[in-house]
């Protein structure tokens, strides 16, 4: 049993109960699928989602797919769970078997690939341009992960330090 707060497991998992269908047989009810009670009170949003957690793990411990999902109503005809149904469609239910699907197999989501940063042209034309292209040209001076130079803006005493280090090592 859960809501947008808590979740209350009423039966110990080595054990089994009725919780929907007639019990004649092993087909029958829940002896087949879980019995997870959805309340109606709090956020309901919020309940649905913690809902959605609880049983795409639930169903991955026991190695089981979205096919085994079912409602109280497959195993009594009663509608339940009934946020779920809107007026003769099952809408709500067909979305959530949908995010318990995701969940249990979340989509692969390829990296976009990094696009080669276009060197900024902020150099030319600047009354130091020679000599930053020579000191570019030597190795000496890289600029910015943007490719800026940015010729005008205060050295830092670190910057200094890599220009006259790789002075040396060129």
């Amino acid at each position: 049993v859960l809501d947008d707060k808590e979740t209350v497991e009423t039966l110990p998992l080595n054990e089994s109960a009725w919780h929907a269908g007639d019990g004649s047989g092993a087909a029958s009810g829940n002896r087949t699928s879980i019995g997870i009670e959805i309340c109606e009170s709090g956020n309901y949003a919020v309940t649905l989602s913690r809902a959605v957690e609880l049983v795409a793990k639930m169903l991955k411990e026991r190695g089981w797919g979205v096919d085994r999902l079912r409602r109280h109503y497959d195993w009594s005809g009663k509608i339940c769970p009934r946020l779920m149904y809107d007026g003769g469609s099952w809408a709500g239910w067909i979305d959530f078997k949908a995010r318990v699907a995701a969940a249990i197999n979340p989509p692969i989501v390829k990296p976009e690939p990094e696009q080669p940063v276009k060197p900024v042209d902020d150099i030319t034309g600047h009354w130091a341009e020679s000599a930053l292209r020579d000191a570019i040209k030597d190795g000496a001076l890289a600029g910015f992960p943007d490719g800026t130079i940015r010729p005008d803006e205060p050295l830092t005493r670190a910057q200094y330090a890599v220009i006259r280090s790789r002075e040396r090592q060129g």
